[in-house]
């Protein structure tokens, strides 16, 4: 059985399929396709909305609810260097995650996820774990996100600089989201210091506003 998913890219790597920006940002929404037995997947292109007979819209209405927020985990970063088991994001928490703990967001499969991006209502289940503090998202690849208090970051141009540097050395193309870290208070930007987000611009390209399924 064929599933199809939401993944979010750098906005580069998105002209030429399907997609959907996400507003005050330069990534992007795409939808892969893949089989359930086989992690292998490729990217639906307009080509193969044509044999589906789909329009865009209804593409992406199929693939929305791989982002619900069920589908994501949350771990300390040190866990996931040792190999200790995922945390569901939906957990219930009796405590707020410390100060200056740096925690890994992905899905199960951790395979494209920081899809998560793309679902404000997932990225407050995260924001509420950090007690509601503005955050730092940090771009790890397409396939997981960094997160960590906005205020336990002081110096974003060196963060910056760290985050291209692993990206040119250490990452393929392919897997690269942004150059930069985005912040999230509610809505997703690029950070551009440690008090000041970009507001989203409203584009003319066509956008769509991305919400909970």
């Amino acid at each position: 059985m064929e599933k199809v998913y939401i993944a979010v890219v750098n906005q580069n790597h998105a002209a030429d399929v399907p997609h959907q920006d996400i507003p005050g940002t330069d990534l992007a929404c795409i939808v892969k396709v893949r089989q359930d037995y086989d992690l292998s997947s490729h990217v639906v292109t307009d080509k193969d909305l044509q044999a589906a007979k789909l329009t865009d819209e209804e593409l992406f209405d199929l693939a929305y609810p791989s982002i619900s927020p069920e589908h994501f985990y949350i771990r300390p970063i040190e866990q996931v260097i040792t190999g200790d088991n995922r945390e569901e994001l939906t957990t219930d928490s009796t405590s707020d995650i410390p100060h200056h703990t740096i925690y890994v967001v992905s899905n199960e499969e951790g395979l494209d996820g920081a899809s998560i991006l793309a679902n404000p209502a997932a990225m407050q289940h995260v924001q509420s774990r950090f007690g509601g503090s503005e955050l730092m998202v940090i771009p790890s690849s397409v396939h997981e996100i960094l997160i960590i208090r906005m205020e336990d970051i002081p110096d974003v141009q060196t963060m910056n600089q760290i985050i291209r540097e692993i990206n040119q050395g250490e990452l393929r193309e392919e897997d690269r989201l942004a150059d930069h870290a985005f912040v999230f208070n509610g809505h997703l930007s690029i950070v551009h210091n440690a008090s000041q987000a970009r507001e989203p611009e409203h584009a003319d390209r066509k956008e769509r506003s991305i919400s909970c399924v």
